[in-house]
């Protein structure tokens, strides 16, 4: 009509870019991330590893750790694949490597299930001879062990209050 001004909208004040355009961009923008993510190589982790598997390490060194003098100590570091939520990875020191079985296997010391840790103690084994002690923040080279330390046993407690837990390295991570 000749006497009708033309109003002209911008961009923010159209109902279709709110309704349709905004969740669209959204959808794409949430996929593509997605797409982008699926892309990207996989980080390099540590592959589990036993004590055979170890270059230079043999049983006898892994169990003359505990005898030999703090200078002469060679670090031996163990790889254990304990990602899986309904079994637990058990260790043993003294022969540096894992244990088959179960919490009543005998012939372990510690047991790993994703972030938690078990000793072979309390009521997971009430003959183990293990134990852990909270000694606080402190450096490992600093660590001497006082003569009157206390190590907790694992009790009952846990996320259900029925599972097996150590007090002392509960929240180790």
């Amino acid at each position: 009509m000749p006497g009708e001004q033309i109003v002209q909208r911008r961009w923010w004040q159209m109902k279709g870019f709110w309704i349709i355009g905004l969740p669209a961009f959204l959808v794409v923008g949430v996929v593509g991330v997605f797409l982008w993510g699926s892309f990207q190589p996989k980080p390099q982790g540590f592959a589990p590893v036993d004590q055979a598997q170890m270059v230079g390490v043999s049983p006898a060194l892994a169990a003359a750790i505990e005898d030999a003098e703090p200078v002469s100590i060679e670090i031996v570091r163990y790889t254990l694949d304990a990602t899986r939520m309904e079994s637990w990875v058990l260790f043993n020191f003294t022969e540096g490597r894992v244990v088959g079985g179960d919490l009543s296997t005998p012939g372990w010391d510690l047991a790993f299930r994703r972030t938690k840790l078990l000793t072979n103690s309390g009521v997971t084994n009430p003959l183990g001879p293990g134990g852990a002690a909270d000694l606080g923040e402190i450096p490992l080279d600093d660590v001497i062990l006082p003569v009157s330390i206390v190590f907790d046993v694992d009790v009952l407690g846990g996320e259900d209050e029925d599972e097996p837990e150590n007090p002392a390295v509960g929240r180790w991570y």
